[in-house]
């Protein structure tokens, strides 16, 4: 007797994963809230001696460093606590054409900078789904800038929005940029993996969570030299409560 066991092991994995991921947003959320305390303090500090120091001193140059690390340990620290936390959304009707047009927006100096060009191919019509805008923001943003910081100089950042199914609409984000390795593609919504040497590897993690409290699946496809492609899709939800 033959049983084909593939959805159930699929269902042991979520399990799984949705176990670790709570138990290791709570210890995050610990931490988090341990650094934050002396990072401000530290930051003050700086901040004070910073401007008692000479204009232009190594020593007004060490505070300025001082400064920019506690900034940048203070982004992790966030990223960690955003991890960490329920992942409440702010459910309303929400088109995803000018949704996905304005966090296009918001990347384009960088992208500009770096010699980037930007796509973005909507399908006829404009896709309307029930979801949180800021949240889903959030996820568009943090794929754009792994785009972005996979890419050196040049290259190409392309956003698709269909083909749509009976049940799903779909959005996919390409890039150009060299593509990721097949033993890394199945850790790489896993939290505190990075491939950057100065990654957290939550920007990733936060995406899935995010795609998945709205119900949602994102998957990648790869392939060494030739770029990645990252595909949401999400459920329509024609019952969806008005924003007042």
């Amino acid at each position: 007797i033959l049983r084909d066991l593939r959805e159930v092991k699929a269902l042991e994995d979520t399990v799984r994963r949705q176990e670790k991921m709570a138990a290791i947003g709570n210890l995050a959320a610990g931490v988090a809230h341990e650094i934050r305390n002396p990072l401000s303090s530290i930051k003050g500090y700086a901040t004070y001696f910073k401007h008692k120091f000479k204009p232009g001193s190594s020593e007004q140059e060490a505070a300025r460093i001082v400064i920019q690390e506690v900034d940048r340990l203070n982004r992790t620290v966030t990223e960690l606590l955003e991890f960490s936390r329920p992942s409440h959304l702010d459910r309303q009707s929400v088109g995803l054409k000018d949704l996905i047009q304005r966090s296009l927006q918001l990347i384009e100096q960088d992208a500009e900078h770096k010699g980037i060009g930007i796509h973005f191919a909507p399908e006829d019509g404009d896709a309307m789904i029930c979801a949180d805008p800021d949240r889903l923001n959030q996820a568009l943003l943090n794929l754009y800038v792994n785009a972005l910081q996979a890419m050196d100089r040049g290259g190409q950042l392309m956003v698709r929005l269909g083909p749509h199914t009976g049940r799903e609409e779909v959005i996919q984000v390409s890039d150009t940029g060299p593509g990721i390795p097949a033993e890394q593609r199945e850790k790489i919504f896993d939290p505190y993996f990075s491939t950057k040497k100065t990654g957290t590897g939550l920007g990733l993690a936060i995406v899935h969570k995010i795609i998945e409290a709205h119900g949602g699946r994102i998957h990648v496809q790869s392939q060494a030299g030739a770029g990645s492609t990252f595909t949401i899709a999400l459920p329509k939800d024609e019952a969806c409560p008005s924003k007042h």
